[in-house]
């Protein structure tokens, strides 16, 4: 399933919403650890998104640590 009507325009560091990044992000797809597609990302859980970000994964992103599995719950 796809959901690629999710588009956003800017992504941003959750502790200063007004250090964005002007960038386009489109959500591709979205599952969850059962592989049951969704049409969006959902609140609360935890989940596998695929982003494709326009013209290039900006440093914000590309900086963040990367989780060594599924159970990983760094704050």
């Amino acid at each position: 399933m796809s959901c690629a009507w999710s588009r956003y325009e800017c992504c941003f560091p959750a502790a200063d919403e007004g250090d964005a990044t002007w960038v386009t992000v489109t959500v591709v797809a979205v599952t969850q650890q059962f592989g049951k597609p969704f049409d969006g990302i959902p609140r609360g859980w935890k989940t596998l998104a695929l982003l494709r970000f326009e013209p290039e994964v900006p440093a914000l992103i590309s900086d963040l640590p990367t989780a060594s599995g599924w159970y990983d719950d760094r704050a």
